[in-house]
């Protein structure tokens, strides 16, 4: 008789290292070992200590009698309700390859979207630290130069002083240390803040489609896969949940017998109509699992492009919002020297 489990929070782990893991333990599997044995194969590898001491955690139960499902219960959902499927099915070392592939897909997604956004980031945080040190270090030398000379500023150059008066007062200085604790607060608490984010952009002409594309690959290939693996439509619309789309609606719609693709249609701005009708065309043969899994990869290929573009805009525009502030920058160190050049005229 299995151990009884309480419902605990999931751990926190990056999509790198599930599709590390689950790959490394099917692997083991396959040639041959229970799963005790690979998780002790595995916990012989140098690990992060977060991750050690659940793979620890999960061997203890599993030799105390726990269920294989039971005892990856803290993993995520998604691992949990395909784990249940291998039990039942006994494709143990299949299912983990399938969770594999689904963990490294997700993640090639992931590094896509960070490899496209990296650059324009940079450009925009090495511009914003030119225009920093301009206002705050090189502007007052050319203040006191030009107060030493006698002239008047003009009003043009005396709001900039102003500006880096701030800046550089206590004033300031906390301001922007209030700003550098909120952002690391929200990159920590990103799980609440990105669907709040998602909802806001969406609107936007360049953002919406590239949030709505990787919203539907990442809601398709999900479904697509528990699908595919035995579990129930219902309980796959409450495992793949998307901040973005309205899952629980859909599910309580799904469980009413409305088809799938009906509630889909009814979002016509979240869900592309082509993911729709492919939808429909699943529900229709019995094959919406492949329908979806194709669907997926489509998007993924059009969010390739979409990225693409995005980048193409983005990059011009930090350019020209940044350049402009530092040109406003310059003018204002350079405008008294003109005044000057008049009065000595």
């Amino acid at each position: 008789m299995n151990k009884a489990v309480s419902v605990e929070q999931p751990i926190v782990l990056s999509l790198k290292e599930k599709a590390a893991l689950t790959r490394q333990l099917s692997a083991l599997l396959d040639a041959g070992l229970p799963v005790a044995k690979a998780l002790h194969v595995l916990l012989r590898q140098p690990l992060k200590p977060k991750l050690k001491a659940e793979l620890e955690r999960t061997l203890a139960e599993l030799e105390e009698g726990v269920s294989l499902s039971q005892a990856f219960r803290r993993w995520d959902n998604f691992m949990v309700s395909l784990l249940k499927a291998a039990e039942k099915a006994g494709l143990l070392s299949d299912m983990l390859n399938r969770l594999a592939r689904f963990y490294e897909e997700r993640f090639r997604l992931q590094s896509k979207v960070i490899t496209t956004l990296t650059y324009p980031l940079i450009i925009f945080l090495i511009s914003l630290l030119i225009f920093i040190a301009m206002v705050t270090l090189i502007l007052p030398q050319f203040g006191d130069v030009y107060q030493r000379l006698g002239g008047e500023l003009p009003a043009y150059t005396r709001f900039w002083m102003n500006i880096s008066h701030l800046l550089r007062s206590p004033l300031g200085w906390g301001i922007g240390l209030l700003l550098l604790m909120s952002g690391w607060g929200l990159y920590y608490q990103q799980s609440q803040v990105l669907p709040i984010l998602e909802k806001a952009l969406v609107p936007i002409p360049a953002l919406g489609p590239v949030i709505v594309r990787f919203s539907a690959t990442r809601f398709a290939r999900t479904l697509g896969t528990l699908l595919r693996c035995g579990v129930s439509l219902t309980q796959s619309l409450e495992i793949a949940r998307v901040p973005l789309f309205p899952t629980d609606w859909i599910q309580a719609q799904v469980s009413d017998g409305i088809p799938l693709n009906q509630t889909l249609e009814a979002h016509p701005k979240l869900f592309p109509e082509m993911l729709t009708a492919m939808v429909a065309v699943g529900e229709e043969t019995g094959e919406l699992d492949s329908l979806l899994l194709k669907a997926a990869d489509y998007y993924d290929q059009e969010l390739e492009g979409l990225l693409t573009r995005l980048t193409s805009l983005i990059e011009p525009v930090i350019i020209v919002l940044l350049g402009g502030l530092i040109g406003s920058v310059v003018i204002g160190m350079y405008l008294p020297m003109f005044q000057l050049f008049n009065q000595i005229q």
